[in-house]
């Protein structure tokens, strides 16, 4: 059997009406799927913790969610975002300037948020070109 995969996709934010937006002004991240062992490198449980003086387990369980760590790691460009600081325009077109720069964080929550549900589908059709 041969797949044909999808190893890529676009988002564009509903941010302060982003989407709604003509195509060409639209702020557009692009970025790669995760690849089935980077899941866990960024998405994980913390350790168990046993209580050595009554050898019971800690029944908290902490979730782990490194949000940057995915952007970094998955976004390929940015296009139609830009900033302009004391009189200066600046595109940001990495995700290093997306962290970089004083960005609305309602924004890059928005993009974290859509990458930790959306870099690495659970359904295989999403994977499928």
């Amino acid at each position: 059997m041969i797949l044909e995969i999808k190893n890529e996709n676009t988002f564009v934010p509903e941010w302060n009406g982003n989407s709604k937006l003509p195509e060409a002004e639209q702020i557009k991240i692009t970025y790669r799927f995760l690849l089935p062992g980077e899941r866990k490198k960024y998405i994980r449980t913390g350790p168990i913790v046993l209580d050595r003086a009554t050898g019971e387990l800690d029944s908290k369980v902490e979730f782990i969610q490194d949000a940057e760590g995915i952007a970094k790691s998955v976004i390929k460009k940015i296009e139609g975002l830009s900033v302009k600081t004391n009189g200066k325009e600046k595109n940001i077109s990495t995700v290093a300037m997306l962290y970089a720069e004083a960005l609305p964080s309602a924004l890059v929550q928005e993009i974290e948020l859509h990458l930790l549900s959306n870099a690495s589908p659970e359904i295989d059709e999403d994977f499928l070109a």
